[in-house]
């Protein structure tokens, strides 16, 4: 089975392209395949901040973010080495897409 990957984009404003939106009523469905376990306490806030994932965000209390997997196989995979150097990956191509250099200026 091919794996299925998203992209989510958490909060009120409009989700950036290829990404799909996850907003504070986002309650999972296994039809859907993602979602809130629980809607009744998550705050969804807009900081007002440039970039194109920054402005807005969702705050959870009391539940989790679901994603179904295939075969009821579990997500840990950016617990593993070879998750992480995706995640680097990731992380560095956005930077270099948003021309935020030097680095050293993003880390603490």
């Amino acid at each position: 089975m091919a794996a299925t990957s998203w992209r989510f984009d958490f909060g009120t404003g409009e989700p950036q392209t290829g990404y799909t939106k996850i907003t504070a009523q986002s309650r999972y469905g296994a039809e859907v395949g993602f979602g809130f376990t629980r809607t009744e306490r998550i705050a969804a806030k807009d900081r007002r901040e440039p970039g194109p994932l920054r402005p807005d965000f969702c705050i959870p209390l009391d539940t989790s973010f679901a994603v179904n997997f295939p075969d009821g196989a579990k997500d840990n995979t950016h617990f593993r080495q070879q998750g992480g150097i995706e995640i680097a990956r990731l992380v560095y191509e956005e930077l270099k897409r948003l021309q935020r250099q030097p680095l050293s200026l993003y880390l603490r």
